[in-house]
This record gives C-alpha cells, sequence and structure tokens, in this order.
C-alpha cells in the first residue's frame, strides 16, 4: 500500500465531520466512523483513494502460503491483523504468520493451550534447540486493527503491538527458523485466522521499534533485510499474491474467493490527496518527550498566535479520544497539554484553526 500520511489521513476525517458541515441523521459522524467504514464513506462520496485492498481469511480453510523462508539469525517478523473471533476451542491458537515446522520455528500467533481465551499474542523463535515464547501483556479485541511485530537481534526477542514494546526475552543460541511462510495458518488447519490480515513483511534484521512504529503501513520493497514482503493489494485473483521484494517468495492464495478481498484496510493506513490546502505553512505541532507516558502530553505549537486554535488526539480507529481549545494569543509559539488515554498505541496529534491544520504522531507508551 502506499506511504502512510497522517496528514491526508486528518483531512480525510474533516470532509467528512466538521463543525461547518455537520452530521445528518443519514451521514456518520467521525467518532461512529472505524476501520472499512471511514473508507465506505470516504469511497462513497465520489472521492478518491489509492488503491489498497487486504485479505480476509475465513478461519478453516483459506491462507497463504510461500515457499522457504531462511531465518537463522537476526529477524523480523510483522504484520496487520484485525480478528474477527478467537478460537474457543484446543488449543485455542490463531496462526498469523511465519515459519512452524519440526525443529523450526518463527512465528507470531494468537492464544495457546494455556491462554483459553485465545486473545494474548505470541512470538515464538526456535533458538538454541528450544522454542522461546513472549506472552504479550495485552489483550486483543476482535473487529479492531493491530500491528504486531516480533524482532530478534542475537540477544533478545521482542514483542510490539501497535508500535509499543509488550515484552521481551533474553535468549541466545543457535537460530533455526527456516521453512515454508504462512499466513493465516501453521502446522495444522484448527489454527487458521478467522479475520483480515494486510502488509506482512519478514526481514533478515532485527527493526528498531522506530522503524517498526514509523513504517506500519508501508516501505520501501528494496530496505535492507527485507526477505518477504506481501501486501496484498492486488485486491482480484485466486491464485497468487506478490512477494514485492522480488525475492521469489510469491504467496499462493488457498480456499480464497472474489470476495476474500476486502477495502477495509488499517484506517491508519488510508491514503488520499483530498483537501491539501488545509496543511498550512507556518502552523506546526510537536510532541516535547516521545514517546510518552502518564496521564498527559506536553505540546509546543507554532504559528497559531491570534487565533483559535483546537487540539484533537484522534486514534487508529479515526476516533477523537481527546480535545482542548486554545483561546487566542499573541505569542508565535504556545506550549499546552493534552490528556492522554490510558491505551498505548500510537495516535495522531492534530491542531486546527480557521485557516488549516497541521498534525504530528504521538506513541503512548
Amino acid at each position: 500500500m502506499p506511504p502512510l500520511s497522517f496528514i491526508n489521513l486528518i483531512s480525510l476525517m474533516e470532509q467528512i465531520y466538521s463543525p461547518k458541515q455537520p452530521a445528518t441523521p443519514t451521514g456518520p459522524t467521525l467518532r461512529r466512523l472505524a476501520g472499512g467504514a471511514l473508507l465506505t464513506a470516504l469511497l462513497g462520496s465520489g472521492l478518491t483513494a489509492s488503491a489498497q485492498s487486504a485479505l480476509n481469511f475465513n478461519g478453516t480453510t483459506s491462507y497463504v502460503q510461500a515457499n522457504n523462508v531462511t531465518i537463522n539469525g537476526p529477524a523480523t517478523l510483522e504484520g496487520w491483523i484485525k480478528v474477527n473471533a478467537f478460537k474457543t476451542a484446543f488449543p485455542y491458537i490463531t496462526s498469523v504468520m511465519g515459519v512452524e515446522t519440526t525443529g523450526n520455528a518463527a512465528m507470531i500467533r494468537i492464544g495457546d493451550a494455556n491462554i483459553p481465551a485465545g486473545n494474548k499474542v505470541q512470538f515464538i523463535m526456535q533458538i538454541g534447540g528450544t522454542e522461546r515464547k513472549i506472552v504479550s501483556t495485552a489483550t486483543l479485541s476482535t473487529n479492531t486493527w493491530y500491528h504486531l511485530a516480533g524482532t530478534y537481534d542475537g540477544t533478545t526477542m521482542r514483542l510490539f503491538i501497535n508500535g509499543v514494546a509488550d515484552g521481551t526475552l533474553a535468549a541466545t543460541g543457535t537460530v533455526t527458523g527456516t521453512g515454508p511462510f504462512s499466513i493465516g495458518r501453521n502446522y495444522e488447519a484448527v489454527r487458521t485466522t478467522n479475520g483480515t490480515i494486510d502488509e506482512v513483511r519478514v526481514w533478515t534484521v532485527a527493526r528498531t521499534a522506530a522503524e517498526i512504529s514509523g513504517n506500519s503501513c508501508s516501505v520501501s520493497a528494496t530496505a535492507t533485510g527485507l526477505e518477504g514482503y506481501w501486501k496484498f493489494d492486488e485486491g482480484t485473483g485466486t491464485a497468487t499474491t506478490a512477494d514485492a521484494t522480488g525475492r521469489g517468495h510469491t504467496g499462493t492464495l488457498n480456499g480464497m474467493t472474489a470476495t476474500s478481498w476486502t477495502t477495509a484496510i488499517p484506517t491508519a493506513c488510508i491514503t488520499t490527496a483530498i483537501n491539501p490546502r488545509r496543511n498550512v505553512a507556518g502552523l506546526a505541532v510537536e510532541v516535547l518527550g516521545n514517546p510518552a507516558q502518564g496521564s498527559e502530553a506536553d505540546l509546543e505549537i507554532r504559528g497559531i498566535q491570534n487565533q483559535t486554535a483546537t487540539v484533537q488526539l484522534v486514534n487508529q480507529l479515526g476516533a477523537v479520544v481527546s480535545e482542548k481549545v486554545l483561546t487566542p494569543s499573541a505569542l508565535t509559539t504556545m506550549r499546552s497539554t493534552l490528556r492522554l488515554p490510558g491505551a498505548a498505541g500510537l495516535y495522531v496529534v492534530r491542531v486546527s484553526t480557521a485557516a488549516g491544520s497541521a498534525t504530528t504522531k504521538l506513541l503512548k507508551q
């Protein structure tokens, strides 16, 4: 999918809902829009968006199978998933991506035999002849997009959810993670995904937290260490999905139909070219201390002198979770705070005036 543009995402939201164009009974407000609904509203309005798609997995027969990937050292696995339903029968596993054969393991999955709710993430690697597992502290919810990533740098495994570290494990030894790379299933059919998956990647380097959070929606196909990259942007077909790296890891589609493709991609990854005037020269917002912790974030805002400004915090579903209004001031640079939600993750800070708006990312830990 095209590169992430938070400015365009926020502009898109303003086209759908703003004080100048209140929502009608037949027009959903911004706060009611999430995931595919936001894209549907965009396309239904006659505006255009870049061609983007994801794959639905039916939880029984559908999965993607690529050829062998060699993971024998530092590695990163990452991708987006939205689960429709967690597994309710033993072994309670939803396989998301990776390698799992006898003596080889490098994978991300949700649930396990000792997680009967089936809603915690696991990052697993075979290191020193033993399967090493990180189990997330966080629990996932259904019908919600999450970016999951697991890294190994030769000494430490790390698990990230929405760009935020959720677990670490010290591990050294020989890495054995070579085998067919699967998406939406591993090992056996009962472990298939019931949900939607997008932007799957496997690397032979350990990506940093900043690289993961800053490139969750798109990355250069020639990036150093990128071994396999399945964008799922074809939007049609029932045979294969391309490996964007050109390394030959074409994914074979199993159990897929024409309706397996969906435009309901992660909302954070929607890009458009609408309303460019909203990005105003001279208007800027910066988070002081990013990643942010605690209940408030410190902001520095420039270019709002003598104007009323609205400051908003928007989550990855497009919902405004915090808001405040700044009264006009003669100051060219203003310091302010913004209330933070309890949930860790990646957010967008937007500052709006009558002339336009500016945005920046905020990572809440």
